[in-house]
């Protein structure tokens, strides 16, 4: 059985939940320091690979973790550990501009400068092609994502970040949720929104918005940064940084971000994904799932790590409680159903794990949940806000490879 009294959750970490979903090395590896890299011997082990600031995207690397196994000698290690910070830092920058939907940057067309420039025809560079074109075949298929929801994320974020947001709830101000829903309702629509290929061979891209949708926003008083990754943002950045890494030799280290994913590197097999739920007012493992190289995961859930961390809280409304949480469907309408959900997938596609558990967030009901996984064949868990708070649900294709951390109360039940 597995020892998890060593995988636990930092409560110093940045942001919200950097550590919704860690990479958490079990007793030999979490004895592991991540040292810094300064002056002074360096010993073959796990370097935390901190970017370098900058002053034209000075939050460029807030939110991401960047962990990479070195060997060799120390003035080797020292050497290597220089030359992957520089370039582990200009991937994460240029990853970080090109996806940003409200800031536009010299020499750059990014998100920000499509949404600047609704119905003209625009030059964009191979990786955002390649994303844009990957999040239009998501959002077409219906399935709670949406490339064109930035407005329903935006309205629901500026709730989320409030110190007193039970007041601003929907279910305390009908004026909030007439907006919700009708940002929503058009998000929802078709009609209102293409994303144009004009040229394929020279990526050349036309962004188009109904007036319909415009007037709203404006009659909303909402900045019309229609064209926004939301939910798939932080997996497509690290998609990109990843594929940087890779092409470079960098091939032994792992990556996780605030949002809750994680990306082991092509030749990283070490350690476990840990699940966490809550626990008898805290939040500790409930299950584990072992990395195997070049796998992603994602892990979603309905509860703050800590008391007063921005982005969760409860509201109750007649004799329900809502647990509010940043993983909306596109639509604003959000079932209620998960507490936790994690997916793991094969191929360092943080993108996919990141999609099918959106998808997941956005059934109506557990059958909804249980009939997706098995007819996707999804490496999945998940706990459910009503009913025995430490049983883990897991799917026939993770269930061998899934450890429950009994010490702590939680139990496993197969998805069937």
């Amino acid at each position: 059985m597995k020892d998890f009294q060593d995988i636990f959750v930092s409560k110093k970490h940045l942001g919200l939940r950097i550590a919704a979903f860690v990479l958490a090395f079990l007793a030999a590896l979490t004895a592991f320091s991540l040292a810094l890299t300064g002056i002074g011997r360096k010993e073959e082990g796990y370097y935390q690979i901190e970017a370098n600031p900058d002053e034209e995207a000075f939050l460029y690397a807030s939110g991401v973790a960047f962990v990479y196994q070195f060997q060799g000698s120390s003035s080797d290690i020292r050497s290597a550990l220089n030359e992957l910070k520089n370039y582990y830092s200009v991937a994460l920058k240029r990853a970080y501009i090109l996806l940003d939907p409200v800031n536009t940057y010299e020499g750059y067309v990014n998100l920000a400068t499509l949404n600047q420039h609704i119905g003209e025809d625009l030059e964009v560079s191979e990786e955002l092609y390649n994303v844009l074109t990957d999040a239009a075949r998501r959002t077409a298929a219906g399935e709670g994502y949406s490339m064109f929801a930035g407005a329903v994320y935006s309205e629901w974020n500026s709730i989320l970040m409030l110190d007193d947001p039970e007041r601003f709830d929907p279910v305390n101000d009908p004026e909030e949720a007439r907006r919700l829903e009708r940002l929503g309702a058009m998000a929802d629509r078709e009609d209102l929104f293409s994303l144009e290929i004009v040229d394929e061979i020279r990526h050349i891209i036309r962004l188009n918005v109904a007036e319909e949708y415009l007037t709203l926003l404006r009659e909303l008083e909402i900045e019309p940064n229609v064209l926004d990754l939301n939910l798939l943002h932080d997996a497509y950045q690290l998609q990109i940084v990843v594929a940087e890494l890779e092409k470079a030799g960098y091939d032994n280290g792992y990556l996780t971000t605030d949002s809750g994913l994680t990306v082991s590197l092509s030749r990283h097999a070490q350690g476990s994904y840990c699940i966490y739920a809550p626990n008898d007012g805290d939040v500790t493992a409930a299950a584990a799932i072992p990395v195997t190289a070049g796998s992603a995961c994602s892990q979603f859930q309905a509860f703050p790590f800590t008391e007063g961390d921005y982005g969760f809280y409860a509201v109750a409304a007649g004799d329900k409680t809502y647990l509010r949480h940043p993983y909306l469907p596109a639509d604003g309408a959000c079932p209620d159903v998960l507490l936790y959900a994690c997916v793991t997938v094969d191929g360092e596609d943080p993108v996919e794990a990141c999609y099918q558990t959106i998808r997941l967030y956005t059934c109506a009901d557990r059958e909804e949940v249980d009939r997706l996984i098995l007819s996707d064949d999804l490496t999945a868990a998940y706990g459910l806000q009503e009913g025995e708070g430490k049983t883990v649900y897991v799917s026939p294709r993770a269930l061998n490879q899934t450890a429950a951390a009994e010490e702590y109360g939680f139990r496993l039940v197969p998805i069937a």
